[in-house]
């Protein structure tokens, strides 16, 4: 059985953080992945961009860029539209992020994606604008914290397939659980049952949506901000769970990629903190070693 790449995301260092710190911080934490290099998603920041035009580090290798998240409009809450608006001041737009590092997007490496939002591609244009500018390339279209959204974002990917660029979703678990839960703000706090019941309906879902979608991929956050999973209320068998649906969905599901969102209106956003460190290395271990005793990684 081929199982899928793990990623893990830049996020973990921050809005400001480097890439010798994002490698310095993954090799402590991810050693179970045995691999001897980390394969990153890399958010889209401006200066983060113009750092890997030139080079990142020996023990990073670039697979996927988070590109646009499609600004205020889109977002639910007060706390949301600040994020998007903040963020989408700070990242760069669809034709810079293409062109970082064209090497990445050559037709063929399929086993590299440009990530974006959903309601990015409501913008006027935004798929035109690929389309216009031959992306060789793989898109993921990811969901967001909204009610329709993975619908929503299912119809983006079948849209851009129809203007024949090659397109998946990345569904994000935690968006997904709480599109079901209607907890919009948080996942923190929802009492066991509640959690049990809707976590078996999100993972038939998305089985469902990616077994029709070839080259998706699953975002797994297990940060410690309101978007995160609740990790205080999972159990092994809800990890069992989840292997069940990555195994049972096969070359389908390219990518896994591990997200580690910092608290709200924390240092961290900004740039990762020495004492934080210890903190994310044993979380990262103890998920990455649940996957690997289910035999997913």
């Amino acid at each position: 059985m081929k199982k899928p790449e793990v990623l893990v995301s830049s996020d973990i260092v921050g809005i400001w953080g480097n890439f010798d710190q994002l490698a310095r911080i993954y090799a402590q934490s991810l050693p179970v992945l045995g691999e001897e290099t980390i394969a990153i998603e890399m958010l889209g920041w401006k200066h983060l961009i113009n750092q890997a035009k030139e080079k990142t580090n020996p023990l990073l290798s670039i697979r996927g860029i988070h590109g646009p998240v499609g600004g205020p409009e889109a977002a639910v809450s007060k706390l949301e539209k600040f994020k998007a608006a903040v963020f989408d001041q700070l990242m760069a737009g669809l034709e810079p992020v293409v062109k970082v590092r064209p090497e990445l997007f050559q037709a063929g490496k399929s086993r590299n994606y440009l990530l974006v939002h959903e309601p990015e591609l409501k913008r006027t244009g935004r798929i035109q604008t690929l389309v216009s500018m031959e992306y060789p390339g793989h898109i993921l279209v990811e969901n967001v914290l909204d009610v329709g959204s993975l619908e929503a974002t299912v119809r983006q990917v079948k849209a851009l397939q129809a203007e024949k660029v090659s397109a998946g979703i990345m569904i994000d678990l935690v968006h997904a659980l709480k599109e079901y839960t209607q907890s919009l703000k948080t996942l923190h706090g929802l009492d066991q049952h509640t959690f049990d019941e809707n976590w078996k309906k999100v993972l038939t879902n998305i089985y469902q949506v990616i077994s029709q979608l070839p080259g998706s991929g699953l975002h797994i956050p297990v940060g410690v901000n309101g978007d995160s999973l609740p990790l205080e209320i999972m159990t092994k068998q809800h990890w069992q769970d989840l292997a069940q649906v990555i195994k049972s969905l096969g070359e389908n599901l390219e990518w896994l990629t591990i997200e580690n969102q910092p608290a709200d209106f924390d240092l961290d956003v900004f740039l990762i903190r020495e004492k934080t460190l210890l903190m994310l290395a044993e979380r990262n271990y103890q998920i990455t070693s649940m996957l690997a005793e289910n035999e997913v990684i």
